[in-house]
């Protein structure tokens, strides 16, 4: 009895508990009861926290490769009436390209592009000293190039802090 009424749970089938299995779970449940909880709201709060850790750790497995499709396929909206120009939708894959790709003409491969690195880094490892870090190293390869793909990914890190599941 729990609050005046009989609480009917299933402890578990036949072929997954044995019967000294099934008697020490019933009596968790009537400590529960004793204990003034109602197991039904205890299995649902533990649930609940589950769910929760899930999610916190699924977040932390994205990727910015994983979120950077989603980012080119609003083309620029709301911000832009227009969306972005075509000459920098492409200026925006070759920043993300991974290079090694052989040349077209000569010999030898292409070199990723400057934002191709931070692809496969976790979203939530995109901190002030990690773009820092990285931005430093891509300015010896070329300040300008560096200093557009930051702005590039300022924009990106805009949008994603923009939406809610990231």
């Amino acid at each position: 009895l729990f609050a005046g009424k009989t609480l009917r749970m299933t402890i578990g089938g036949c072929s997954t508990r044995t019967l000294p299995e099934a008697a020490e779970r019933a009596r968790q449940l009537q400590i529960l009861i004793d204990d003034g909880r109602d197991p039904r709201e205890v299995k649902a709060e533990v649930q609940a926290k589950d769910l929760a850790k899930r999610k916190v750790a699924e977040k932390d497995l994205i990727k910015v490769s994983d979120i950077w499709p989603l980012y080119f396929a609003t083309n620029g909206k709301p911000r832009k009436v227009n969306g972005w120009s075509e000459s920098y939708k492409e200026d925006l894959q070759e920043m993300v390209d991974p290079g090694g790709r052989p040349y077209k003409r000569g010999k030898g491969t292409t070199l990723p592009g400057p934002l191709a690195e931070l692809m496969a880094m976790p979203l939530r490892q995109m901190t002030a000293k990690a773009i820092r870090d990285w931005y430093l190293k891509e300015q010896k390869r070329g300040e300008s190039q560096a200093t557009r793909a930051l702005s590039m990914f300022s924009g990106f890190l805009d949008w994603a802090t923009g939406q809610d599941e990231y």
